[in-house]
């Protein structure tokens, strides 16, 4: 049976819970947009399609996504049908079942014979770690971690007893956490691991073997069907397409830098040695048990976070499941009076050598970051010390402090793992709140990039079967206003735009009278425009809306575009180059008029316009106003290319000059001239 926790104990693991759930949600309530696309996206679509439909489809159309928990669970809360609302319900959902994360660890401490003050240690850590950034976003992590911690729990009990009810509720726990995340496929994989380490340490690997024949038996099948049958998995059916990549083991031991970083470094030699001796000569079953399948799940967490993905990243998203076994296995060794200090104090010397020579600011920089929440916690810290070598010294600092303390801690053998976990906790909340608080930063300047006032906009327009529309290569926020309009139900894609997902896209042309074809009919949808890389007209439709990088128009008869310019940028920026095309009313129309544009740029440059019949160089002057006016009078479509001499990368794309809004003027006097 499983320890059950006194009555003290309990209200301080609901206090725990509750304290976690209150503030962050109340931190939580103060973001005002995801920015984690396309997952957070992806999930709440699926949430939404089930709640409307009762099926898990993304745009219409199914995705063959098998991770279907977490869309499950947070349907109800998307029936509201407020987007803000249900936005802050689903993090503060996510923020409560995640904290219930307390209950599997301290259990698993009980088990494994710590003190009740070293298992709440235990538990507060697991609480404090920095990727609790998750449960503001709306993905499955947070879901997945007690998940996970509670498969731990139930799969140490089932290896230790041999229990046929505790090896089915493993099987269980493990089917409810491959829902979550399919990554935790490789639970049942460190679950065998384990029943070779037990085997072998007791010499009775068939007896062993026989003892969990209900969950080899489970996992046998569920591996060799995903194996002989990858489309089992969905849309991950490709997880076994891998090579023997050279710079695996760099991966690794990157990764392993990042697991290091986000428990404070000061646990990590303690939870080696933990590991080794509860191995090499366990005090109970239980222990052994424990430390083959949270070594061989944390070394296939790593794995992982080494072989899918961003793997040129940390990817502390795949593997800080594994933090509190970290805690765990420091807090077993420590319990066994602190023995063998010369391997501890070797360890956490190269631990020290390790923060001495590579500084964290290796994995700061740019979007190195973006998959680690503890990275997010120490860019936070350099901003705050205008450096990043301050930043990373401090750091540095820091954990030798913390690896210090922890080496003092050892020489009294009757010294608690509680004051090193209360650092390592200490340590972890810091790094939390920088994350937050950089996150919190960074969704405010994305929404008053791209959202207005009301971020539900297309949604308050009252229009339904609004599509939107791709034309230009350089793409501006999709999944903002796809993620806050639940009335956009439609991707519409130029032929020369990238596909931004693996889920439901039309192809659409444009015909020579400006008509938009998707399947070759034309498109009388209302169309909400993506303008961040140019600028589009349209005949046959009215303006009713816009945002900073995306207009809004509601269809009169069948829409048409009358003018387009590529590489005019919603910022009021001209690209490096770019073109300009006009379309007459009919198929067989006249285009006639004058098409032009002031530019204003910041260092001279040259600005050359190409067209049927014109090559022009403009010499543009810094500090001083050029417009450029071109007549235009032509059978059909007419278009024009520009390039500029000089430019600039700037948030992604090239620019030149500082433009007005290109516009066009009918003329019918531009033919006679």
């Amino acid at each position: 049976m499983l320890v059950r926790p006194r009555l003290g104990i309990g209200l301080a693991l609901a206090a725990l819970v509750v304290a976690s759930t209150a503030v962050r949600s109340i931190a939580w309530w103060h973001k005002p947009t995801p920015s984690y696309f396309p997952d957070e996206y992806l999930y709440a679509e699926l949430a939404r399609s089930l709640a409307d439909t009762g099926r898990p489809l993304v745009r219409g159309a199914g995705t063959g996504f098998p991770a279907l928990l977490q869309p499950v669970l947070t349907a109800p809360l998307w029936l509201l049908h407020d987007v803000a609302l249900s936005y802050h319900l689903v993090q503060v959902l996510a923020t409560l079942v995640m904290s219930l994360v307390v209950v599997p660890v301290y259990l698993l401490a009980r088990r494994l014979g710590l003190g009740a003050g070293t298992a709440l240690a235990c538990a507060a850590f697991a609480l404090a770690v920095p990727d609790f950034l998750y449960a503001s976003r709306i993905l499955a992590e947070p879901f997945g971690y007690p998940i996970a911690l509670a498969a731990v729990l139930v799969g140490t009990v089932a290896l230790a007893s041999g229990g046929r009810r505790w090896q089915v509720g493993f099987v269980v726990l493990v089917a409810l956490a491959v829902l979550t995340r399919v990554q935790f496929m490789v639970l049942p994989i460190a679950y065998i691991a384990a029943i070779v380490v037990v085997g072998l340490r007791e010499g009775a690997l068939r007896r062993v073997a026989r003892e969990q024949r209900i969950v080899l038996a489970v996992f046998g099948i569920g591996l060799l069907a995903s194996v002989a049958r990858p489309g089992v998995v969905g849309q991950y059916g490709a997880f076994l397409d891998i090579g023997v990549d050279p710079r695996l083991a760099e991966r690794l031991a990157t990764n392993g830098f990042g697991l290091g970083y986000a428990c404070g470094w000061l646990l990590v030699p303690g939870a080696v040695l933990g590991a080794v001796l509860a191995i090499a000569r366990p005090r109970s079953r239980t222990e052994l048990a424990f430390a083959g399948l949270s070594v061989g799940f944390t070394l296939g967490l790593l794995a992982e976070a080494s072989l899918w993905g961003d793997v040129d990243l940390i990817q502390e998203r795949y593997f800080f499941y594994c933090l509190p076994l970290v805690a765990l296995l420091f807090a077993l060794y420590a319990s066994r009076g602190w023995p063998h200090r010369r391997a501890l104090a070797l360890l956490a010397a190269g631990i020290l050598a390790i923060v001495a020579v590579v500084p964290v600011t290796f994995a700061t920089a740019a979007t190195m970051k973006i998959q680690s929440p503890f990275l997010f916690g120490a860019f936070r810290l350099e901003q705050a010390l205008e450096s990043p070598g301050y930043g990373a010294l401090a750091i540095a600092a820091t954990v030798s402090v913390l690896v210090g303390v922890m080496l003092a801690c050892s020489l009294f053998p009757g010294s608690s793992p509680a004051i090193a976990l209360a650092l390592a906790t200490v340590f972890c909340g810091l790094a939390s709140l920088g994350a937050a608080a950089l996150d919190l930063e960074g969704t405010r300047h994305v929404r008053d990039t791209f959202l207005p006032d009301e971020r539900s906009w297309i949604d308050a327009a009252g229009m339904d079967d609004v599509a939107l529309l791709h034309a230009f290569p350089v793409v501006g926020d999709t999944y903002q206003q796809l993620f806050w309009n639940r009335s956009v139900d439609s991707l519409l894609l130029g032929p020369r735009v990238a596909t931004p997902d693996a889920y439901r896209v039309e192809r659409v042309s444009i015909a020579p009278d400006g008509t938009l074809l998707a399947d070759g009919q034309p498109v009388v949808r209302p169309l909400v425009i993506d303008e961040y890389g140019g600028r589009i007209d349209l005949r046959g439709a009215r303006l009713v809306g816009s945002a900073p990088t995306h207009r809004l128009w509601r269809p009169v008869g069948v829409p048409r575009v009358a003018l387009m310019a590529e590489g005019y940028f919603a910022d009021g920026w001209l690209g490096r180059d770019g073109a300009l095309r006009v379309w007459p009313s009919t198929s067989a129309g006249t285009v006639a008029g004058r098409l032009s544009f002031v530019a204003s740029p910041e260092a001279r440059m040259n600005l050359v316009l190409r067209a049927p019949g014109v090559h022009r160089t403009y010499r543009l002057m810094p500090d001083r106003e050029t417009r450029i006016t071109i007549p235009v009078c032509r059978s059909g479509p007419w278009a024009a290319t520009f390039s500029v001499d000089r430019g600039t990368w700037s948030e992604g794309r090239w620019v030149s000059t500082r433009a007005t809004t290109p516009t066009w003027t009918p003329d019918p006097a531009a033919c006679r001239s």
